[in-house]
């Protein structure tokens, strides 16, 4: 479900692998036949100018600065709305509160309108992007071994919530995108996707430190 030349990108260092079966290479990531082909040419309209001007070239060079267009929100918004999707048809949701639950519902009717051009922004459910370089160094004690290949490799998604915050997560590489649900994120500084032009350059972010 999530952008193909993600995973066309993973395969030309490598190979595949699902956490569910590390040992056994995959060919692609997951599907499921959810669009129809008008839909999928809307998402390629925001998919391939994402790759060809931000996702290749900050893969080669992490100073990189591009003007971008509203194709960066509505990029992140389908992301967003991708692996929500796949999240709630997992059965994902159970584990959310009852508020939550119904949050992610209308975040989803939200940024699906944003998509189709209905609504002019996300509102509410704000979009947020981090990009992740190898950590160098810490004073903290990292008991992960890959986590350097993780960061800046891997393909992933989830969700993340407590009694008061719940987000979507979907890691593309060394690119960490979140949809959030519920809860303003006034601690994150510097991440917000704008809803219409913007530049992708580096800059200083704030995060919070739980995460």
């Amino acid at each position: 479900m999530l952008p193909s030349f993600a995973f066309k990108w993973m395969k030309q260092a490598g190979h595949i692998r699902k956490s569910g079966l590390p040992n056994r290479r995959a060919q692609d990531g997951e599907k499921r036949e959810w669009l129809c082909w008008d839909c999928e040419q809307l998402f390629n309209s925001f998919e391939t100018p994402f790759a060809t001007k931000i996702f290749h070239p900050y893969d080669l060079d992490r100073s990189v600065r591009v003007r971008h267009g509203e194709w960066m929100a509505k990029f992140c918004a389908s992301v967003a709305w991708r692996s929500l999707s796949v999240l709630q048809e997992d059965g994902k949701f159970e584990l959310l509160t009852e508020e939550q639950a119904a949050l992610g519902e209308r975040a989803l009717e939200t940024w699906s309108r944003f998509l189709l051009g209905r609504y002019k922004h996300a509102g509410e459910f704000e979009l947020h992007i981090i990009t992740f370089g190898e950590i160098e160094s810490t004073s903290l004690s990292v008991s992960t071994p890959n986590i350097n290949r993780y960061l800046t490799r891997a393909i992933d998604m989830d969700l993340a919530s407590n009694s008061s915050t719940c987000f979507s997560y979907s890691k593309l590489g060394p690119f960490a995108i979140f949809g959030f649900v519920q809860s303003h994120p006034g601690q994150w500084r510097g991440t917000k996707i704008p809803n219409g032009a913007g530049w992708f350059q580096p800059h200083t972010i704030t995060v919070p430190k739980q995460l």
